[in-house]
């Protein structure tokens, strides 16, 4: 009921039936546990406003600056139709 409030704050046409459907789906792919739905997933980080290291399969290791990534994610964004500035984090899942 919480997070409805909170939704509802920005756009009052969102339903409670909305956000339990986008709790459900955040929940799949494992970002949220419903045992602690205010707290991301310890399996993400993140990384918008990070350094960026690539590993490659020869072992050689590459860092991105923090700004060349976040240019990298922004530019990602737009090509999508994703305004930059309505993003709060963007979030990495670790693979083990």
């Amino acid at each position: 009921k919480e997070i409805h409030w909170e939704a509802v704050q920005t756009d009052p046409t969102i339903g409670i039936a909305t956000v339990y459907r986008m709790l459900r789906c955040l929940e799949e792919i494992g970002v949220i546990n419903r045992k602690n739905l205010f707290k991301i997933s310890d399996d993400y980080i993140d990384c918008l406003r990070s350094e960026c290291t690539i590993l490659l399969k020869n072992k050689n290791l590459f860092k991105i600056p923090g700004e060349l990534w976040e240019k990298t994610i922004k530019s990602a964004l737009i090509e999508l139709c994703i305004e930059p500035g309505d993003v709060e984090s963007v979030l990495l899942k670790k693979t083990y």
